[in-house]
């Protein structure tokens, strides 16, 4: 058996012990957090963190997969989660059904040609908005010349005066490529290489300005293992750190705000209704929109996750639950669009140790039992009250299961899928 790191009052990778008091009869669950604390490690600040807090409460970690364990902290797109051995073992030779941090197909979500078509398929069959949180989009697929939608992209010329060009894959993290007419956009999507990723062209709208600065909204959502939908009250408003200028379309430090962990320096949502200004506030105008495109892409995207929702694939071998966040540009008139999701983005320091503590009590906790330590001894506060938690619910397990089978309902036709 792999090494346990770890007793319930101390540990040797020098993290925190459990309070005093603290409930230890779940000394005999076993998590694992693959690449937790070595240099290179795709695992991220927030599931390092929510590792740490695993520890706190009296769990022990293995340093590997190998033999049984309760919960497994996998890295960037579900690297190192041993998928086949779980759903093959697991619950047979162990009684155990483990909980991961990672839907399988999630990737999907960090591909914006396969997510444009996504969303414009669930806003056709399930009568939702799911595009209009979208600019208008255009999508390029090299070598397939009959599947690009040029002629879409010419007779929409007049509609900006500046065009985004950005790559297939988000997860790389590459800045956008802005060119000023519709002639220099065609003349390199079309001069791409075969082999080269589809690319999705968006108008290039004005955005809204802190200080002289684009700014942009960070937004953290968490799917529970039956896919309810939570969002996390904070977020984060990330600002360039140049001045925005149309003159220098180049510059990306004045375009491309997004980062991997967060910078200190950025604000939080409640700090933003002092630059909204005229009456405007954060909770009133921008919250509901966020919600909106958070709920909608998630919906749109469940039937990825290649049947675990459903358990048409893992016949309840496994829980899955996982944390997105979704990389939203705001106009200067205030409408909210989608730019970028991702399920590896980092979270900024000042929100860590709350959020890891909020997403056990939500996504793991409520999966083991009382005789485990379970959800009710870890989120009992002062006078036995439950304890504030940072997600918000937006759709529940039941709603989101009616409305995934009214829009797979309505893409069948005859009895054929459409």
């Amino acid at each position: 058996m792999a090494e346990l790191t770890g007793t319930p009052s101390e540990s040797k990778d020098g993290s925190a012990a459990p309070a005093a008091g603290q409930d230890l009869k779940r000394d005999g669950n076993i998590f694992v957090a693959v690449g937790y604390k070595k240099e290179g490690s795709s695992l991220g600040n927030m599931y390092s963190r929510c590792a740490q807090e695993m520890l706190r409460r009296g769990w022990r970690r293995k340093k590997t997969a190998e033999g049984r364990f309760h919960l497994l902290f996998g890295e960037a797109d579900g690297k190192g989660i041993p998928f086949r051995r779980i759903t093959q073992c697991f619950r047979y030779d162990y009684g155990i059904t483990p909980v991961v941090n990672y839907y399988r197909g999630a990737e999907t979500l960090g591909r914006r040609v396969k997510l444009v078509e996504s969303l414009r398929k669930h806003a056709a069959f399930a009568a939702s908005d799911a595009t209009e949180f979208l600019p208008r989009s255009f999508l390029f697929y090299p070598g397939r010349t009959a599947d690009s939608e040029r002629e879409a992209l010419e007779g929409a010329r007049r509609e900006s005066d500046v065009w985004s060009v950005r790559s297939c894959d988000s997860s790389k993290g590459e800045a956008a490529t802005l060119l000023g007419d519709v002639g220099a956009v065609l003349d390199m999507v079309e001069g791409l290489s075969e082999k080269a990723q589809p690319v999705v062209v968006q108008p290039y709208v004005a955005p809204l300005l802190l200080e002289g600065c684009k700014v942009q909204l960070r937004a953290y959502a968490l799917v529970t293992h039956d896919y309810a939908i939570h969002l996390y009250r904070e977020g984060t408003v990330m600002a360039c750190s140049e001045p925005f200028s149309m003159d220098d379309l180049r510059n990306s430090r004045a375009h491309e705000c997004s980062r991997g962990g967060g910078d200190e320096d950025d604000l939080g949502f409640d700090e933003l209704d002092a630059v909204l200004g005229g009456g405007d506030s954060f909770e009133d105008t921008l919250l509901p929109q966020v919600k909106s495109v958070v709920t909608a892409t998630l919906m749109a995207m469940r039937d990825y996750f290649d049947g675990e929702v459903t358990g048409s694939t893992t016949s309840g071998d496994y829980n899955s639950f996982s944390v997105f966040s979704f990389d939203l540009a705001v106009s200067a008139e205030l409408k909210v669009t989608l730019v970028d999701v991702s399920s590896t983005a980092g979270v900024r320091a000042g929100l860590l140790p709350q959020m890891a503590k909020d997403i056990v009590d939500v996504a793991i906790e409520p999966l083991f039992d009382e005789s485990s330590g379970g959800a009710s001894a870890a989120r009992e506060g002062k006078g036995g009250e439950p304890a504030p938690n940072g997600f918000d619910l937006l759709l529940t397990a039941e709603a989101a299961a009616k409305l995934a089978d009214e829009s797979r309902s309505r893409c069948v036709v005859g009895g054929v899928a459409v």
